[in-house]
């Protein structure tokens, strides 16, 4: 049941009926119209019965055997698999009227389809996942009409598609709208949004060329997770690293906006990011690569650097404007104050 929950609350169409903005519809009373209750949960909750570990032979066990070790260490990379002998049987009631059929014998894979589909269908679907990507990709408070010309991409109905669900159309409806574009919303201090630790990172790498000798990469990335705090597939919960609705107290709050990525942003990830920068980029690691075993080989061509020499062409005292013009450019959008520089 939590996860029947969760795959409607959080990864598809949340908690209220949304209208093609992302505004929750109201009933009479002025109340939010729930997308779900707890029946709903229940009947979405036998769909998933009789999955179970995809590297076991069988429905009860553990991927563990003393003699193939690989069915332990391949336990998250294999697919789940689904026993229809222990699937409820039977039709399942979904959302929107929708029911499965009474497959006999019993076909779990087919119901998960059946019920995959109905959420996919339903009409919350493009204004809710459209708001989080633009919430990842352009701006943390976009407007009730940003929301809505990418929902519409999403339906397939905007300038960029006809068909459902295209991510290439949604992307460019995010990244193209004139909200994400305009000079005006980039002097808006509501517009925009906190990177998260990690993607600053990457950020980095990417404004200094990051490459490689032997053009592979290696990175057990210990010196990256331990000072920002934050590891890809490894958020505490299956809310993420932090909550898309997220307040942090002070003005943010008093103006009713919202800034996720500062949910982890405290002292200690602040901190810890200096100290990585002083490790990337005054000592050169930006990536880890060293050998575990004795013996294993080198790898040494596969460590990572930063490549700084357009930067330093710069270098003379006679360009250091437009050093920093350049820095401002790649690394802040050239949206330093004149303070700051």
């Amino acid at each position: 049941e939590n996860y029947a929950r969760e795959i409607m609350q959080l990864f598809s169409i949340g908690l209220c009926e949304l209208n093609i903005n992302g505004t929750c519809k109201k009933d009479n009373n002025g109340t939010a119209i729930p997308t779900y209750d707890n029946e709903d949960i229940a009947e979405f909750a036998k769909i998933f019965t009789g999955l179970a570990w995809g590297s076991c032979p069988e429905f009860d066990c553990f991927p563990w055997d003393e003699n193939n070790h690989d069915i332990y260490v391949r336990r998250h990379l294999y697919k789940m698999k689904m026993y229809d002998d222990k699937h409820e049987p039977g039709p399942k009631k979904l959302l929107n009227g929708w029911v499965t059929p009474d497959h006999n014998p019993p076909n779990g894979n087919a119901d998960i389809q059946i019920a995959v589909d109905n959420l996919f269908r339903h009409d919350n679907v493009g204004p809710f996942f459209g708001k989080f990507m633009i919430q990842r990709l352009v701006t943390s408070n976009p407007s009730p009409a940003y929301i809505k010309r990418v929902a519409e991409a999403f339906n397939g109905e905007g300038p960029f598609g006809t068909v459902r669900g295209d991510m290439k159309s949604l992307i460019k409806a995010i990244l193209l709208d004139e909200e994400a574009r305009s000079c005006q919303s980039a002097d808006n201090d509501n517009f925009g949004m906190l990177r998260e630790p990690f993607v600053r990172y990457m950020q980095l790498a990417n404004a200094f060329n990051l490459y490689t000798d032997s053009g592979n990469h290696r990175n057990a990335m210990y010196e990256v997770v331990a000072p920002l705090q934050q590891q890809p597939f490894a958020s505490p919960s299956v809310f993420n690293f932090f909550q898309s609705d997220f307040q942090p107290i002070g003005v943010i709050e008093d103006a009713d906006k919202i800034a996720p990525e500062f949910q982890i942003t405290n002292s200690q990830s602040i901190s810890g990011y200096f100290n990585g920068l002083t490790e990337w980029v005054m000592r050169g690691r930006i990536t880890d690569e060293w050998r575990i075993y004795e013996g294993e080989g080198d790898y040494s061509e596969d460590a990572a650097k930063l490549d700084y020499s357009d930067e330093l062409l710069l270098v003379e005292d006679g360009y250091i404007p437009q050093l920093v013009e350049r820095l401002n450019l790649i690394l802040a959008h050239g949206k330093l104050t004149q303070e700051s520089l």
